[in-house]
C-alpha cells in the first residue's frame, strides 16, 4: 500500500514542511513542542499539518480551549505512550474540530466530524487508542481523510521501526 522507498519519502516530507513553513509565514512558529506530521490516504494523496504537541499534562488539559482560529493545515496532536481508551470534550473551545483518533501505528480507528463549540458532551475513542489529531473541523471530510488512512509523526515510536 506504500510502496516508496525510505529515501523518496523523506524528500516528500522535506518538501512538504519547506512549503507548509512558507506559508505560515515562516518559522515564527517552530519550537520544540511543535511538529509537521502527515496524514496519507489509501489513495496515496498526502496532507501535511503543523500541530502543536500535547506533551505535558498542561497542554493536555488546554488543549485548543479559547483559541480564536484555527488554519485548516493546523492542529494538535494529543499522544500517550501505550494505547488507551481516550475521552475528549469541547469544553471552553470556540471552534469547531476533527478529532482523528489513530492507533499505535498511525493508523485512523475514527473520526469525531466537526465537534461543537462550548459542547460538554463527552466524545469517546472506540477502544483503546494511541492518541488523537485535532484538525479544523469540516476539514477531514473537505480531504477525504477516512478511517484507515494513515497519520504519519515522529511521537510514533512504532513508525521508527519501519
Amino acid at each position: 500500500m506504500y510502496g516508496w522507498s525510505k529515501y523518496a519519502f523523506l524528500v516528500v516530507m522535506c518538501l512538504i514542511a519547506a512549503l507548509l513553513i512558507l506559508s505560515s509565514g515562516g518559522c515564527k512558529k517552530a519550537s520544540p513542542y511543535t511538529e509537521i506530521l502527515t496524514i496519507q490516504t489509501e489513495k496515496g494523496e498526502i496532507f501535511a499539518f503543523l500541530v502543536d504537541v500535547a506533551n505535558t499534562p498542561e497542554k493536555s488539559e488546554k488543549g485548543l480551549m479559547f483559541r480564536e482560529h484555527l488554519k485548516e493545515n493546523e492542529g494538535m496532536l494529543f499522544y500517550k505512550e501505550h494505547p488507551q481508551e481516550w475521552i475528549m470534550w469541547m469544553k471552553n473551545t470556540k471552534i469547531s474540530l476533527d478529532m482523528i483518533f489513530f492507533d499505535e501505528n498511525g493508523f485512523i480507528v475514527m473520526i469525531y466530524d466537526e465537534a461543537k463549540p462550548f459542547s460538554e458532551k463527552y466524545i469517546y475513542s472506540t477502544g483503546k487508542v494511541k492518541g488523537v489529531l485535532e484538525i479544523k473541523g469540516g476539514i477531514a471530510r473537505k480531504l477525504g481523510i477516512k478511517k484507515g488512512d494513515r497519520i504519519v509523526s515522529s511521537h510514533l515510536t512504532s513508525q521508527q521501526t519501519q
